[in-house]
C-alpha cells in the first residue's frame, strides 16, 4: 500500500472518529439544555445553574473544535452537506443555550426576589412579634383591672342595697307597729276633746254663774 492511501486510510479513521465524537457531544449538549431548563427553583438553583452552564459551555467549545477539524479535512459533496449541517446545529445550541440561559436568570431573580420577600415578612414578624404579644398583654391586664373595677363597684351596690333594704325593713315594722297602735292613739285622742269640752262647760258655767251673780248684786 502507498503512502497517499496510507495517509488517506488514517486520514479517513480519523474523520470517523471526530464524527463519532461529535454525534456524542451533540447528544450530551442535549441532555445539558433539557436539565438546564427542568432545574428546580427549590434547591440550589444558583449553584446547579453554575455548573450545567459550565459544561454546556466546555462542550460547546469542543464542538466547534471538532467540526473545524472536520471541515479541514477533504471531504466529498455529501460530507460538505452533513458538515454544514452540524454546523447549522452547533449555531442552533448556541441560541438555545443563550435563551436558556436568560429564561433561567429571569426565574432566578424571581426566586431570589420572592425568597428575599418571604425573608422580610418573616423579620418584620419576629421583630414586631415581641410588641404585639406585649400590646395583647397589656390589653389583657387593662381589661382584668376593669373587670375587677366593676366587680368591686357591684359587690359595694350590693352592700348598700342591703343597707337600704335594712332600714326600710326597719320603717315598714314601725309602720305596721304604729299602725297597729294607731286605734289606741284614736281613743286618747277622743278621751282628750270629751275632756277638754266637758271642761269648757264647766268653765262657761261657771262664767255664767258669776255674770249672774254681779248682774244680782249690783242691781
Amino acid at each position: 500500500m502507498s503512502s497517499s492511501n496510507t495517509k488517506r486510510l488514517m486520514e479517513d479513521q480519523k474523520k470517523q472518529q471526530l464524527k463519532r465524537e461529535r454525534a456524542s457531544l451533540e447528544n450530551e449538549i442535549d441532555q445539558k439544555l433539557l436539565s438546564l431548563g427542568r432545574l428546580d427553583l427549590s434547591t440550589d438553583i444558583e449553584s446547579g445553574f453554575r455548573t450545567i452552564q459550565g459544561d454546556i459551555d466546555a462542550l460547546l467549545g469542543a464542538l466547534g473544535n471538532i467540526n473545524d477539524q472536520i471541515v479541514a479535512m477533504e471531504a466529498t459533496m455529501v460530507e460538505k452537506q452533513q458538515n454544514e449541517h452540524h454546523r447549522e446545529i452547533l449555531q442552533g445550541y448556541h441560541n438555545d443555550f443563550k435563551k436558556t440561559k436568560q429564561k433561567m436568570k429571569s426565574k432566578y431573580e424571581k426566586h431570589e426576589l420572592l425568597n428575599n420577600c418571604r425573608k422580610d415578612i418573616q423579620e418584620f414578624k419576629e421583630s414586631h412579634g415581641a410588641q404585639m404579644l406585649g400590646r395583647e398583654r397589656d390589653a389583657l391586664s387593662k381589661v382584668s383591672s376593669m373587670a375587677n373595677q366593676i366587680m368591686a363597684t357591684a359587690q359595694s351596690s350590693r352592700q348598700r342595697l342591703s343597707e337600704q333594704r335594712g332600714v326600710f325593713g326597719g320603717i315598714m315594722e314601725k309602720s305596721g307597729t304604729l299602725i297597729k297602735k294607731l286605734p289606741m292613739v284614736n281613743d286618747v285622742i277622743e278621751k282628750i276633746q270629751k275632756k277638754r269640752n266637758r271642761d269648757m262647760i264647766v268653765l262657761s258655767f261657771v262664767i255664767g254663774l258669776c255674770l249672774f251673780l254681779t248682774w244680782l248684786y249690783l242691781k
